[in-house]
């Protein structure tokens, strides 16, 4: 009997490092295509049409240039931008005989994010002080208005933006010593889309009625399964809402206190707790909803969107923090017989000697350095 336990233990070793080989390489291949996606959404587009990006968490967005105009004088008009930003721009009626004010509009993502908390002019802050930047930038967190600057200016006031955060920007150009090398390449700084929580009162779970920002995964996803718009779509009733109560507050246990962060999506340099998963990503509403629900779930590690008996999504998120927790999660009491094994043959392929790394370098993008481009490498060399 010792011997035959044996084996099956071994099949069960073969087969589960033959899964785990399959499913890192299809992980990676998603992940490599998901990495090239978001590089397309920190450009800013011009004379396509292309969907919409969905913003969750901390993000840097391009926009889509869908309108400019230009005007040898400026007509000032209250400013009334959800977020709002001024470089060296007087925001009073000016005559002029040439050229000298460019109107752009940029539409950044689906609607409903928080904030925009910071612009990027040519790769440069919008105020950087040695630049002669002369502008005013004005955001909006909700599309359905039109700005009334940029209508007045001479853009269509139906330009509301219907469904869409967006941007209209008022450039005052130097002709005889251009300070932009021409239309400037833009770049701006979002905390995505609010979300509804999860509360717990007197054993009942319930849906808040008020949007808060959050890049917590598992409320991430929840809304993106809500949403009627460009998620799945279902109700309220269709998920398992103590499930992902649960999930949030796994995702949300800190793992690090106090920690040192900059950046301006961070508010500039500080500390703050840093907590075991977040959602800072971009979805493209072309993509399949399936691809997009796998996407936010590669936030959180060894997750899982299930069915409860119920007939309800359910999303079950671990994080055994002990060893007698980790041993809660398995069932030993199960004793494996004939009964277990699916297959009577098990072949393996090791991974090749180029696949096998020692040493791996990650690139990303940092958000400490206002999400440009940076690396780590692990081990160390040498260590």
């Amino acid at each position: 009997m010792g011997i035959e336990v044996a084996v099956i233990k071994a099949v069960v070793f073969v087969a589960s490092v033959v899964y785990q080989n399959k499913k890192t390489k299809e992980l990676k291949k998603k992940q490599e295509a998901a990495a090239e996606a978001r590089k397309g959404f920190t450009f800013t587009v011009s004379g396509e049409a292309v969907p919409l990006p969905v913003a969750y968490g901390k993000n840097l967005l391009g926009g889509v240039a869908v309108k400019r105009n230009v005007t040898s004088g400026y007509t000032s008009q209250t400013i009334t931008g959800t977020n709002n930003f001024n470089q060296g721009f007087t925001n009073t009626t000016a005559s002029g005989t040439k050229n000298e004010y460019l109107h752009v509009q940029h539409a950044l993502c689906q609607d409903g994010i928080d904030s925009v908390v910071g612009v990027k002019v040519n790769n440069l802050d919008y105020n950087d002080a040695d630049q002669r930047f002369n502008h005013l930038i004005r955001t909006y967190r909700n599309g359905g208005t039109a700005d009334p600057i940029a209508t007045i200016n001479g853009l269509p006031s139906t330009n509301l933006f219907t469904g869409a955060a967006y941007a209209s920007s008022t450039f005052k150009l130097d002709r005889d010593d251009p300070q932009y090398n021409g239309e400037a390449a833009m770049g701006f700084l979002v905390k995505g889309r609010r979300v509804r929580a999860v509360q717990l009162n007197t054993g009942v779970y319930s849906l808040s009625t008020s949007y808060t920002y959050s890049n917590n995964p598992a409320l991430c996803l929840l809304d993106y399964l809500l949403n009627t718009t460009f998620g799945r779509g279902l109700s309220v009733g269709e998920v398992d809402l103590e499930s992902f109560y649960n999930s949030a507050v796994v995702c949300g246990t800190n793992v690090s206190t106090g920690r040192a962060v900059s950046g301006v999506i961070n508010g500039g340099v500080g500390t703050r707790n840093i907590p075991l998963y977040e959602c800072n990503i971009t979805l493209s509403s072309s993509n399949t909803i399936r691809d997009n629900i796998e996407s936010i779930m590669n936030t959180m590690a060894l997750a899982e969107l299930t069915w409860s008996s119920e007939g309800k999504y359910k999303l079950l998120v671990e994080y055994p923090t002990s060893t007698v927790e980790q041993d809660a999660l398995v069932d030993a009491a199960h004793y494996f017989t004939d009964d277990d094994i699916i297959r009577d043959e098990v072949s393996i392929a090791w991974p090749s000697a180029e696949e096998r790394l020692n040493q791996v370098t990650l690139t990303f993008s940092n958000e400490h350095e206002d999400f440009k481009s940076d690396s780590v490498t692990w081990p160390k060399s040498f260590s």
